[in-house]
């Protein structure tokens, strides 16, 4: 009797010591093991929670930004895809919460390396039970290359007004040389005359509702308008808009036409 009561209270202990070590641990949705973080990374260094893009970091973070900058090479952008549950409530001024946290990462990332090109991206993942009340992880990374990463080009008409295509669901810049060289030719031209404007309207493809997309077209004219005035254009001299999914210059039916509606397009008057 006493031999069977000592091994109740044994098991008992144990049930109890496991039960609270498994509801005392971080949460990490399901959506964690789908990412593809770079480097041997252990679980719990980049946490969210709920409801908000603030990053949260402990002493494991810089193993972990190590091991992501470590993995790239010359001539490669590095993408980064904030993750975001349905039910959350995003207050940001980014279209999800996902592109507010792949942003948020970002910055962290470009703290001590200023020439790192990013990809910010976002991914709707399923529910998972607890994730309202705890810390989650919600990024993935890959390092692609620059030539494949975005197709962003430029379209230059004979008038010098100029279309620039910009990735999906991202008002960042990548490397490009065609890009680089129209907006530095533009940006000499209004310096040598300061009595014109330049007029920047953005634009977005249909996907995903009327009002995000909107603030995404006027961010994607926003950048446009910041690279000109780091080349020493006059904010006077510069008009940025955003109007959105409108005015579609192809079908939004295909992948392929929906780039072409993902643009800014630039005149000179």
């Amino acid at each position: 009797m006493i031999l069977r009561q000592i091994l109740i209270l044994i098991i008992s202990a144990l049930v109890l010591f496991f039960s609270h070590r498994h509801m005392s641990q971080e949460y990490c949705p399901t959506c964690c093991s789908e990412t593809a973080v770079i480097g041997k990374a252990t679980a719990g260094p980049l946490l969210f929670n709920w409801n908000s893009a603030e990053t949260i970091t402990n002493e494991k973070f810089l193993a972990l930004k190590s091991a992501i900058l470590s993995d790239g090479t010359e001539g490669e952008s590095l993408e980064i895809t904030g993750h975001y549950f349905a039910d959350e409530v995003n207050d940001t001024e980014y279209e999800n919460l996902g592109l507010a946290r792949a942003v948020a990462v970002s910055e962290l990332l470009k703290v001590e390396n200023p020439d790192l090109k990013f990809i910010t991206k976002s991914k709707l993942v399923s529910m998972q039970e607890g994730a309202e009340a705890n810390t989650f992880e919600s990024m993935s990374y890959a390092w692609i290359s620059n030539e494949d990463s975005s197709k962003e080009r430029v379209e230059i008409e004979e008038t010098g007004d100029a279309r620039i295509l910009f990735p999906f669901n991202s008002s960042d810049k990548i490397d490009s040389p065609a890009v680089d060289n129209y907006l530095d030719s533009i940006a000499e031209k209004l310096k040598a005359n300061k009595e014109l404007k330049v007029y920047i309207v953005g634009y977005t493809d249909s996907l995903g509702e009327p009002g995000p997309n909107r603030r995404l077209s006027e961010r994607r004219a926003k950048k446009i308008r910041d690279i000109l005035k780091k080349k020493g254009v006059a904010h006077s001299q510069i008009v940025p808009s955003g109007r959105g999914e409108a005015d579609a210059v192809a079908p939004n039916t295909s992948e392929a036409s929906r780039q072409l509606n993902r643009r800014v397009e630039i005149s000179i008057k």
